[in-house]
């Protein structure tokens, strides 16, 4: 339930600070290891994708897994513009834009102070707004050069997503479709 309602009902603002405490406290403290914990600052590069299920299908010779993960095409934008968004002096100006910034370091600078475990999960809702970002920066000027990026980014993004379709939604998939559409590199286990 949002803290604001439940202020309606006589909850307070010191229990609200108590609660923050606890969770805080619960994570700061939290001492544990996982296969698939990956650092902050690797996050946007998809470098480690959670890993949820794989098994054996019901049919011969085919495999079922379920990854948690971005599609790289679109993550791997977010950097470089949030770079940018910084670089260009027509976006730097743009109040609206310092907002977005600032609600994707609200998500993004927690997680690179916590001590706990980590996994790239934890970028998701940075990651909202990174591709907001990513859609700003690219749609800035309609310069030819730009506008043809704008749309081979844009063709690459969905052939990615429906490449990963079936990992993301546990469909029955070949080893070999594994081994030469999905493994781009040794650490993504599918």
């Amino acid at each position: 339930t949002p803290y604001y309602f439940m202020l309606n009902s006589g909850f307070s603002f010191e229990k609200f600070l108590s609660n923050q405490n606890s969770m805080w406290s619960y994570h700061s403290g939290l001492k544990a290891t996982h296969s698939f914990s990956s650092k902050f600052y690797s996050w946007p590069f998809v470098h480690l994708p959670v890993w949820l299920h794989s098994g054996e299908s019901l049919f011969d010779g085919m495999r079922r897994t379920i990854v948690m993960m971005g599609n790289p095409i679109v993550w791997w934008g977010t950097t470089p513009a949030f770079v940018a968004l910084f670089y260009y002096k027509e976006l730097r100006t743009r109040l609206y834009l310092l907002f977005i910034a600032a609600a994707f370091m609200a998500q993004y600078f927690p997680w690179i102070i916590a001590s706990r475990i980590t996994f790239q999960y934890h970028y998701f809702p940075s990651a909202m707004f990174g591709i907001i970002l990513v859609a700003i920066v690219l749609f800035k000027d309609n310069s030819q050069p730009l506008k043809v990026f704008r749309y081979c980014y844009l063709a690459a993004a969905i052939i990615v997503f429906f490449i990963f379709w079936p990992v993301i939604l546990g469909q029955d998939v070949t080893p070999n479709y594994v081994n030469n559409w999905l493994k781009w590199f040794p650490n993504w286990y599918f």
